[in-house]
């Protein structure tokens, strides 16, 4: 029997099965595609997403409206008062009324002009305890309805934080911060405001730091400054205040930064001020303050690390109690009237590394010398416009001032030759010795 050829298939029949099955293949991946690209495009982008979560735990929990329906597991952009670019997804706006902000951050930015006025009201829910604008361009004055709204009726009892420093704020600064019963932290320096100090703020019991310096700020330091029991930091320097230092300053005894100096504070430095045993920085420097220094009980300053009143009208010797601040790592007493002689007793402050008494009246150069060598620490030695129309010997030993980086000696009117024993110094960057009478040719290690 004979066999049947194999039947051939029908071409057209082929076809359709073959273009069938590319058809859904094509359907399949374009509605893949299509659901993959319509959920990514429908999830916000991710760093606005934390930025703004981040955002919503500043916000007060009394408002009167229900919890944002924000989390970590929604989609952003279908979040209460967010608005996304249907492009890319961005935020490009919220808005979020009456939500009652604790926090506004705008520091280091580059917003410029005058502040709006801030309209809240007492019936506001806006209860902002951080106000920070530090570091930016603002200008103009401080809006009076800020530092009202800010602190009027239960708000009062919010507010913990408020810096304007860095701008260019100019004008007084606004009453009303006395009524700030848990004001913590007051920052506007770096500004041009003027005026007085509200005399509020002295009420504010709740405050430890009082940060305005360098402004036009005029007028005294209010005796009410002792009210503030909590005070550990007190900038005023680099303003025009007058008057003296309040005499009862000493009753702020947890105060650890005072800093008062290029003023023209008169008087002396009061003597209750040695109560403040807390206190780490103490530069009164470029004043017109007087007395002798020497009278100064500094024993209780067993804390201080950086004194510097230089630049004032100060008398007498160095004060033999300044040698029981054992944690003093910089002194500076230049450019007052102090005399006598460098005392073995400094050798007690072992951790001292700067040290400039230039433009005194002290004597004995050779001994001063001899001695200060035992400060294995220090770094930076200014001894200039002293010890007029001395010699300085070569007695120093070659392994003194082993760290000194900086040494000034000009301006004495030394004689003789150059002495040897600088070219002992390894560390030595810089050599202060001009208007001197040193003789002789300059040493070849010296050049």
């Amino acid at each position: 029997m004979r066999s049947q050829p194999p039947s051939k298939s029908n071409p057209s029949s082929n076809t359709y099965i073959v273009f069938s099955k590319l058809m859904v293949s094509i359907i399949t991946t374009t509605l893949f595609l299509t659901l993959f690209l319509v959920h990514v495009s429908s999830s916000c982008n991710q760093f606005d997403k934390d930025s703004l979560l981040s955002f919503s735990s500043n916000i007060s929990t009394l408002s009167p409206h229900p919890p944002l329906n924000w989390s970590f597991t929604s989609d952003c952009c279908d979040w209460e008062g967010v608005t996304c670019d249907q492009n890319n997804q961005h935020v490009t706006h919220f808005l979020l009324p009456s939500r009652g902000l604790n926090v506004l951050d705008l520091s280091y930015n580059r917003f410029s002009g005058e502040l709006p006025l801030w309209n809240g009201t007492r019936n506001s829910s806006v209860v902002v305890q951080v106000f920070d604008l530090s570091s930016n361009s603002f200008n103009g004055t401080l809006p009076v309805s800020l530092i009202r709204n800010l602190a009027e009726g239960d708000k009062s009892s919010s507010l913990r934080f408020l810096d304007f420093s860095s701008n260019d704020f100019d004008g007084a600064i606004q009453t009303g911060l006395g009524a700030c019963s848990k004001f913590v932290r007051f920052r506007a320096g770096f500004n041009l405001l003027s005026g007085n100090i509200p005399i509020d703020v002295y009420d504010v019991v709740s405050l430890i730091e009082i940060s305005l310096p360098l402004n036009k700020i005029d007028g005294t330091i209010g005796d009410g400054i002792v009210n503030l029991a909590n005070l550990t930091v007190l900038e005023l320097y680099s303003n025009q205040l007058t008057g003296s230092i309040p005499k009862d300053t000493g009753k702020l005894l947890k105060l650890e930064k005072l800093l008062l100096h290029v003023k023209n504070l008169t008087g002396t430095i009061p003597p209750s001020l040695m109560n403040c045993n807390n206190l780490v920085v103490l530069n009164l420097r470029v004043n017109r303050l007087e007395g002798n220094l020497s009278a100064f009980n500094f024993s209780g300053l067993v804390r201080l690390a950086t004194l510097d009143l230089g630049n004032n009208r100060f008398t007498g010797v160095l004060p033999p109690t300044l040698y029981d601040c054992k944690s003093l790592a910089a002194s500076r007493l230049a450019s007052n009237q102090i005399e006598g002689h460098v005392s073995f007793e400094i050798l007690g402050l072992e951790s001292l590394s700067f040290l400039s008494m230039s433009d005194n009246k002290l004597k004995n150069i050779t001994g001063a010398l001899r001695i200060l060598t035992g400060l294995k620490k220090l770094s930076t030695l200014m001894l200039s416009k002293n010890f007029y129309y001395e010699v300085m010997l070569n007695m120093i030993e070659p392994d003194g001032f082993r760290n000194i980086q900086v040494l000034g000696l000009g301006g004495c009117n030394f004689t003789g030759q150059i002495p040897s024993w600088l070219k002992n110094l390894m560390k030595l960057e810089a050599l202060d010795l001009p208007f001197n009478q040193f003789n002789g040719s300059i040493p070849p290690w010296l050049v």
